[in-house]
């Protein structure tokens, strides 16, 4: 197993997902850190020392990854990632879901303003993350709005967060990263503006336990990286045993589930955490 580029706690999941299907088949799973994507060639190359008759590979941050030449006769699943050939199995977050999921909870709050703000890896996942964002206010009747957008591949700033309030007064908040979601906190603590009651805000794509760390703890989209470990190695142990039913290059896309914090209004504070079922389905 390979990840470039890993986010805190975000590989540990999938290694975790991953070693329940290696277990079941008598396999090991090796596994090989890389902090750039630069280093992936040679990490490869080291570990194709060890003969594997197969390789699971993380972007960490949904990332579009170069798989050498030498790899393509490999049985091979890529994790929250996308392969520019197009030739790999593939197992992604639904961003436009995710998306869609964080602003219909935030419309069932009462919010009618509501910004979309932060970071994605890839153009094609921020585009489909604004895409179900558009979706959930067109669906509520609501216009879309693009003075409340700010979504990009840089982490947004605090200058940016204070003048999109400023400008635009939205009342609830996609944050499609933790960082952007931090700086909506910061903002609200300026502001002397109270979250899950003045402001409301979910985070997309977000591992629980980072938001358990804000104060009051946020509400989440979680990328479920166990699950998808899960699902990517039983992909790969079905190419490797020649029983695969699935096209070389298919994405299965998982629908994240929502994990209610109290960082939206109407939510009691001390009310336990609720999951939203977690599914999955594929996309040709």
């Amino acid at each position: 197993m390979e990840s470039p580029l890993p986010r805190p706690g975000f590989q540990e999941g999938i290694q975790r997902g991953a070693q329940h299907i290696m277990d079941e088949h008598g396999s090991a799973l090796v596994t090989r850190t890389v902090t750039d994507a630069s280093q992936l060639d040679g990490a490869l190359h080291t570990l194709g020392a060890f003969m594997p008759d197969g390789m699971l590979v993380s972007s960490g941050i949904d990332r579009n990854i170069a798989i050498p030449a030498s790899w393509r006769g490999t049985p091979l699943v890529l994790v929250d990632a996308s392969d520019r050939g197009h030739r790999h199995a593939s197992v992604q977050p639904d961003h436009c879901l995710a998306a869609y999921d964080a602003t219909r909870r935030l419309l069932e709050s009462g919010a009618t303003r509501i910004a979309c703000v932060g970071q994605c890896g890839t153009r094609d996942g921020r585009r489909l993350q604004l895409e179900g964002y558009r979706m959930a206010l067109e669906l509520a009747g609501i216009a879309f709005d693009p003075t409340l957008v700010r979504a990009r591949s840089r982490a947004i700033s605090d200058a940016a967060v204070e003048r999109l309030c400023r400008l635009t007064h939205p009342d609830a908040f996609v944050c499609l990263d933790g960082q952007a979601a931090w700086q909506v906190y910061r903002h609200a603590t300026r502001r002397t503006l109270r979250i899950g009651t003045d402001l409301s805000v979910v985070a997309v794509e977000c591992p629980p336990f980072l938001g358990d760390l804000f104060t009051p703890r946020l509400t989440v989209v979680d990328p479920a990286p166990a699950a998808m470990g899960y699902c990517a190695a039983t992909m790969l142990m079905a190419l490797i045993t020649a029983n695969a039913t699935i096209p070389p290059a298919e994405t299965t896309l998982f629908h994240c589930p929502l994990i209610e914090r109290a960082s939206v209004a109407g939510t009691p504070p001390d009310a336990p955490a609720a999951n939203r079922a977690l599914s999955a389905h594929t996309s040709y």
